[in-house]
């Protein structure tokens, strides 16, 4: 599974419905983007904390509304004549998925700031669309991937973690997670047949350089993470 990082953020505004959209032209068979909470509670896709960086407002997600925040530009820092491109809603994303078999990995971005009840408003929505079968919900809180089974067991549970770690697959599977998301240069043939073995697909990220998509297919992971899937899709044909 080749999974595009953001959508195509090398080419469009991060985390849009056009990246998205130009992902799945490149050959992604998969997105990747990240959800937080809204001031009233609405799952949205952006990646930051705050707004500052990817939208013309100031502040901290959870401190918008859902009216608010679609107020604001989520393009005009890429290029002005992307102004008109709003923040989506992870329902606007699900409408346009569940009419396509593209997975997705669904990243709850609640390590540094909490958000309660994110783990059960995300999974709602995704039984909502019934696309149980086409989601890995994962996140660096070990609370919330642990969180995960206990509400919907058909739902994969995806670990991502910082660095290298001795053994990930027994906290893996202590939380629940069918799927490890380790940094690509964290793995090695070894790593993967090993995580295997315990029952564990391997899907990296920061797969995104030539040497690092080699290692990748060359370790036989079961998908990755990358900014640019166009340069997989070519080593992979």
């Amino acid at each position: 599974m080749i999974f595009a990082h953001r959508g195509a953020a090398h080419l469009l505004p991060e985390n849009t419905l056009p990246a998205f959209r130009r992902a799945i032209q490149l050959g992604a068979n998969g997105l990747e983007f990240d959800v937080h909470l809204t001031k009233d509670g609405h799952p949205v896709v952006i990646h930051d904390e705050k707004v500052n960086r990817t939208t013309n407002g100031r502040g901290l997600v959870k401190r918008f509304t859902l009216k608010e925040l679609q107020q604001l530009s989520a393009g005009a820092w890429f290029h002005p004549r992307y102004s008109h491109i709003k923040i989506p809603t992870l329902e606007d994303i699900l409408k346009k998925v569940v009419h396509f078999p593209t997975l997705l990995n669904i990243e709850m971005k609640n390590t540094l700031i909490r958000y309660d009840g994110i783990e059960q408003t995300i999974i709602k929505l995704i039984q909502k669309y019934q696309l149980q079968q086409q989601v890995i919900l994962s996140s660096f809180n070990p609370k919330s991937i642990k969180k995960i089974a206990s509400l919907d067991d058909q739902i994969i549970g995806g670990f991502l973690y910082f660095g290298k770690l001795d053994e990930p697959w027994r906290m893996a599977s202590e939380l629940g997670a069918r799927v490890i998301h380790p940094p690509i240069n964290a793995i090695s043939r070894d790593f993967v047949t090993q995580s295997h073995e315990h029952g564990l697909l391997v899907c990296p990220y920061h797969v995104n350089h030539w040497r690092q998509i080699n290692l990748a297919l060359d370790c036989r992971v079961d998908g990755l993470i990358t900014q640019h899937p166009e340069r997989v899709r070519k080593f992979v044909e």
